[in-house]
């Protein structure tokens, strides 16, 4: 991996957008650049993501950085290009390559919310690898959560009302994502829509129901609080009183003291 001289990579970005308007070409180009500095000791998965087999560059921070710096002039002069390029780099097998989609996919969605909310039903399959779940929901979804809130809304309550736990589970991770960044201000809209889940929680979705309550806890420790009180007094179901036990650490002094009491007979 040859160190990362600053002057050169920018000279190299510049002749990478020449061809912004020609996705397959900038694609090719893009995995150029991309092999030009990467880490080749490393190729599938990170020591740092364990869980994860997709295959990765490993580039040093200023690329990537670099790119996303200069790149939002460009993507604002052409949405319909910007989706096209987003598209043809979606497909790419390498991490970095889909990270950059999803970077431009998340600056269309400033003008044209619809489109890119039918991208992240079609990219968010089963399957995805879990780090690029985790882009998608988090720094995909930024421009929706911040300027069409409700739009974001409705995109999660969907996830969360599917069968499939998987769907359900993807739900919960934008929730949490949203509250963690702090472009969420509507938590009484994330209470509903998940009261139905906390009511009736299934196993497959414990993890992300509890890391969701985490981030809550930690946003408002109050309100979430009142929120499982509710919770307990409506749901007769034991695996609901099973995830408030492992949420009661999230909280603490008199309000930990308080939902224990509810919980522990």
């Amino acid at each position: 991996m040859p160190a990362v001289d600053l002057t050169r990579l920018r000279f190299q970005i510049e002749e990478l957008f020449s061809f912004l308007e020609k996705p397959g070409f900038f694609h090719l180009h893009l995995k150029d650049l991309f092999s030009l500095y990467a880490h080749r000791a490393l190729r599938i998965g990170d020591s740092a993501r364990p869980s994860s087999m997709i295959p990765q560059y490993q580039l040093p921070d200023p690329v990537l950085r670099q790119i996303k710096l200069d790149l939002p002039k460009f993507l604002k002069e052409d949405n319909d290009n910007a989706l096209s390029l987003a598209d043809e780099l979606w497909e790419d097998p390498y991490f970095e390559i889909k990270q950059l989609a999803i970077f431009i996919l998340n600056h269309a969605a400033a003008k044209d919310p619809e489109s890119v909310i039918s991208r992240i039903k079609s990219w968010l399959i089963p399957d995805l690898d879990q780090i690029v779940v985790v882009e998608l929901l988090s720094s995909g979804t930024q421009n929706l959560r911040e300027i069409y809130p409700q739009t974001w809304e409705t995109l999660m309550g969907s996830y969360l009302a599917d069968e499939k736990p998987k769907m359900i589970s993807f739900g919960l991770q934008g929730l949490t994502a949203g509250v963690e960044r702090g472009s969420v201000l509507n938590l009484p809209a994330i209470y509903r829509m998940i009261s139905p889940i906390l009511q009736y929680p299934m196993e497959a979705s414990y993890n992300r129901l509890i890391d969701l309550m985490e981030a809550l806890s930690r946003r408002s420790p109050t309100e979430t609080a009142f929120f499982l009180r509710q919770t307990l007094a409506i749901s007769d179901s034991p695996e609901t009183v099973r995830v408030i036990k492992q949420v009661l650490p999230f909280f603490s002094g008199d309000i930990q003291k308080d939902l224990r009491t509810l919980v522990v007979k």
